[in-house]
């Protein structure tokens, strides 16, 4: 087995895939890293081997996430060890954000430590990404969630997580405290994996006057039998 410092690019491609996504699928990671998907699947098995990546093989198709040797070489936060409505989220989360790209390709996902910095404490469902164009906030139904919070959540007013927030070096780099989305980002969109749910929003979204733009994600996975 090579050492660490031997590691080619295209193996450093899907580590940083997993860094920047947390979990991923192997389908998810040829789109992300433009990678064939024969060559993701000869990667994934050779950073297992290297125990630089570990599988979700209970999930089919099975997801993928840093161990934390991995983390360490890409310097990433380690996958916390999460129940399996909590990686759902975070692979459709991934879906979504691929979605996004196809409007705003330079649009990448914002750590919670960063929205935290400007103020903002995001609820269950609620994602911002960084783009070109500016900020994108998205929220990401696939558990049914109340219609009525398209609208909440655009408008609702956060309260900051105090030891995060350092205005001083806001100001220092020529941004503002933000505690409504409405305040931060300029576009909104929403995502749901129920067909049905998608026209519940849409319509939540007109009664309330908001921004959102509503689009459908197709479920990744289920528990394998």
């Amino acid at each position: 087995m090579p050492p660490i410092a031997h590691l080619n690019p295209s193996e450093a491609r899907v580590l940083d895939a997993l860094a920047e996504y947390d979990t991923l699928t192997q389908a998810q990671l040829v789109i992300v890293t433009g990678l064939a998907a024969s060559m993701v699947s000869e990667l994934l098995k050779r950073l297992r081997l290297y125990d630089l990546v570990k599988g979700l093989t209970l999930l089919r198709p099975a997801a993928f996430q840093l161990t934390f040797k991995g983390a360490r070489i890409v310097d990433a936060p380690v996958p916390k060890e999460r129940a399996y409505p909590a990686i759902q989220h975070i692979v459709h989360t991934a879906q979504a954000l691929l979605r996004l790209r196809d409007e705003f390709p330079s649009a990448r996902l914002m750590r919670r430590r960063i929205l935290y910095a400007h103020g903002l404490h995001p609820s269950v469902g609620e994602h911002a990404a960084q783009s070109d164009e500016g900020w994108i906030f998205f929220l990401v139904d696939d558990y049914l969630m109340r219609p009525g919070r398209v609208g909440d959540s655009w408008t609702r007013t956060h309260t900051p997580v105090g030891r995060f927030v350092d205005i001083n070096r806001l100001r220092a780099r020529g941004e503002f405290l933000v505690t409504r989305w409405c305040d931060a980002a300029r576009f909104y969109r929403v995502f749901t994996t129920d067909e049905q749910q998608a026209r519940r929003l849409a319509r939540a979204a007109e009664r309330a006057d908001v921004p959102a733009q509503v689009g459908r994600v197709k479920p990744v996975w289920r528990l394998s039998t």
